[in-house]
């Protein structure tokens, strides 16, 4: 079996950063590590990031394959960005040569034979309410949904969706399939999809109304990183120290501080700090965070990841396609969930008067194909895509295959109840601070929040040395 080799780019540092105390410990090097250890480190805070990956960003994955820039995670920063977007900004990366500039905003849903209905996220509530894709049946349960999102604001617009455990009560499919099934097959599924990155069959109900209260409310442009998204995090990185291959073993609270068992490349090492912010995956944290109760530690065990598959194609010649994305509804190809045009999301992303596709598996192929030879998971999506987009296959160049092991938590109903019950679990802790991808279905953004705010919290626990 042969699968691609994603070798990191380490960040050239000859020796280990850590020292043998630091004011706050930071654990993971994703976008919500690297939020919280920036603005520590604007405060004047001793701030050091550990992660066990040879390099950072976490889900933020870029690469360079003949020119082309493939992000293998996140791509787009779009208007609803709003916590991320300060922060490129103030790192010089906003709308500049090599930085997150303005990109496509148009997005299409397949009908099937080549044809497509387009959306403008730039408006995307106008383009809700004019698109022909959803009839009147569709459009009124449209405006029940953002009624209940209106209704559930205060408990949705935090990251952390424990906070919206009472609402959770049903999986996103029930409460949107019972208002109308046609307007769940044809959208809400495959935004879902999109933006959430699983099924809604798999998802709370709480996941659609959070993801309805950021999308809606922030009209304007998508922006993509000319050079990947993972410029970004290297370029947040360059503000404080990071130490990579860098595992952690065991993480206590005691009343002066925490300390912290971390092996780095093969050796184990103890540091003191006055705090630490976790951003580890929940399987990580159930496994150093030694205080946890039986009951917190089986929550952690619990939560379930979703997984992706995709193939990035390099093409000779673009495609006639304007959209940015295309997203897939079962009913017209089942083996695929989305593709994108990556010219149309950035042209600079791609040599001039080239193209390059990104197909995103289903749930069912991901799952099927895992463990498949590269040549036959290509294969069956490149056969896939070619009733989506008839023909662009005689132009391939070289294809790229990317496996994507941990792309959210899924939620099923009753796990943002379950939440709040961990949560009350370790609300004892003053020093230990969570910030990690099973607080809700993150994006980007919400990642970047949850950072932010675990950084306020500790600068304002009064427990940092002088």
């Amino acid at each position: 079996m042969t699968k691609s080799k994603l070798p990191g780019e380490a960040t050239p540092n000859s020796e280990s950063p850590l020292k043998d105390r630091h004011g706050v410990v930071v654990v993971g090097a994703g976008p919500s590590g690297l939020a919280a250890a920036y603005r520590l480190q604007q405060a004047g805070v001793d701030v050091i990031v550990v992660d066990p990956g040879e390099d950072v960003g976490g889900k933020m994955k870029s690469r360079e394959v003949n020119g082309f820039h493939i992000d293998l995670g996140p791509t787009v920063v779009p208007p609803t960005h709003t916590n991320m977007i300060p922060i490129i900004k103030e790192l010089g990366m906003l709308d500049t040569p090599g930085g997150a500039e303005v990109a496509g905003s148009i997005f299409g849903i397949a009908q099937g034979g080549g044809k497509f209905v387009n959306l403008d996220t730039a408006n995307i509530a106008l383009a809700m309410a004019k698109t022909k894709l959803v009839g009147l049946r569709g459009k009124l349960a449209l405006a029940r949904i953002g009624f209940d999102v209106f209704r559930a604001r205060k408990f949705v617009r935090h990251p952390n969706l424990g906070n919206a455990a009472a609402l959770d009560t049903s999986s996103a499919e029930e409460y949107a399939r019972h208002l109308d099934p046609k307007l769940y097959d044809n959208l809400i599924d495959v935004l879902l999809h999109s933006q959430v990155g699983a099924p809604g069959s798999t998802l709370s109900k709480v996941d659609l109304l959070r993801l309805i209260f950021v999308e809606i409310g922030r009209p304007g442009p998508t922006r993509a990183f000319t050079n990947g998204v993972q410029s970004y995090a290297r370029k947040i990185a360059e503000n404080f120290p990071v130490s990579l291959k860098t595992t952690v073993e065991e993480l206590v609270e005691h009343k002066n501080g925490v300390t912290v068992t971390v092996n780095v490349d093969g050796e184990r090492r103890v540091i003191e700090a006055d705090s630490a912010i976790v951003t580890a995956d929940a399987h990580s944290s159930a496994k150093f965070l030694t205080q946890l109760s039986e009951s917190g530690r089986a929550f952690l065990n619990s939560i379930t990841y979703t997984s992706m598959t995709n193939v990035h194609v390099g093409l000779s010649k673009p495609t006639k396609e304007s959209a940015y994305m295309a997203l897939i509804p079962a009913s017209v190809e089942p083996r695929v969930l989305a593709v994108v045009f990556e010219r149309n999301r950035s042209q600079k992303c791609v040599p001039p008067g080239k193209e390059m596709i990104s197909i995103y598996s289903s749930d069912a192929i991901a799952e099927e194909y895992w463990d498949a030879d590269d040549e036959v998971l290509t294969k069956t999506l490149i056969e896939a895509t070619e009733n989506i987009v008839p023909g662009f296959s005689e132009n391939i160049e070289f294809t790229f295959v990317n496996r994507w092991p941990r792309v959210v938590s899924a939620s099923a109903p009753g796990r943002y109840k379950e939440l709040e019950k961990f949560q009350r679990g370790i609300s004892h802790w003053k020093r230990i601070h969570i910030a990690s991808d099973y607080l809700g279905n993150t994006n980007m953004d919400s990642a970047t929040s949850l950072g932010e705010i675990a950084a306020k919290d500790v600068l304002s626990s009064n427990l940092l040395s002088k």
